[in-house]
């Protein structure tokens, strides 16, 4: 998937803008590449962007008393990772790791 369809097709804040403010929106992008077990976002910490997935597979974690990570869900191509946090200026809910490549 490109990040043109994931933006159309799936991010509610897209819909507000018009195709040359979203053109512009993926000029401004970079492509990030993670491996299987890397931290995207870390729990606690600011959010500095927002990110698709392209390919792949990440999960939102939670870490028991035990060190134990708890899958609380995961998210597949299209989806879009912290763009909430992002506009609200907060940090970031949860860690987020990348399942695969």
């Amino acid at each position: 998937m490109n990040i043109y369809q994931a933006l159309i097709n799936n991010s509610p804040y897209t819909e507000f803008l018009d195709n040359n403010e979203l053109i512009e929106l993926i000029e401004l992008s970079h492509e990030m590449v993670v491996e299987a077990g890397e931290i995207v976002h870390e729990i606690g910490k600011p959010v500095d962007h927002a990110c698709i997935v392209l390919e792949g597979k990440v999960a939102t974690l939670f870490t028991r008393e035990w060190n134990e990570d708890c899958v609380l869900e995961q998210m597949v191509t299209g989806e879009t990772l912290c763009e909430s946090e992002l506009l609200n200026d907060d940090n970031c809910q949860s860690e987020i790791r990348a399942l695969e490549a």
